[in-house]
């Protein structure tokens, strides 16, 4: 519970972000299995920079607590605070970018049950996705311990 305590601001946007990116990575998979949107490949940029931003923002976590604070420790936890917003905004865009056509086709002409759900999995993964981006960018302005009272 003591580990609880310790933590500021910054970690729990940080769990927020990690788990509105899995969230996003799994809407992700799960419209790329759909009748409308199954014909588009999987995008090896957009799951490799969703996995490798969760696995970041654990680093973070795990560098900025009290035991491994030091200048090193502290260097690296502030570049993967701008890694992992910068790969969460590709994956976001590429997610977009490559469903953007489909999806302009069934507002415009495919108006069927099965294309709006189908759309409405791609609303929801863009959606968490462009959320943990924000809450992403949110979290590396704030740190991750509280700072001891002296």
């Amino acid at each position: 519970m003591s580990f609880m305590k310790r933590q500021a601001f910054g970690f729990y946007v940080t769990i927020l972000a990690a788990v509105a990116a899995i969230v996003g990575l799994v809407f992700y998979f799960i419209n790329s299995h759909t009748a409308t949107f199954g014909n588009i490949a999987l995008n090896r940029l957009t799951i490799a920079g969703s996995v490798v931003a969760i696995a970041l923002m654990v680093v973070r976590v795990a560098l900025e607590q009290p035991k491994l604070t030091n200048p090193v420790s502290s260097t690296v936890a502030d570049i993967c605070c701008v890694i992992t917003s910068v790969l969460l905004m590709c994956s976001t865009a590429v997610f977009i970018c490559d469903r953007v056509n489909t999806v302009a086709s069934v507002i415009s002409f495919a108006q069927n049950a099965q294309s709006t759900a189908d759309l409405q999995s791609v609303i929801v993964g863009v959606a968490a996705m462009a959320t943990a981006t924000v809450l992403s960018i949110i979290a590396s302005y704030f740190g991750m311990c509280r700072k001891r009272k002296a």
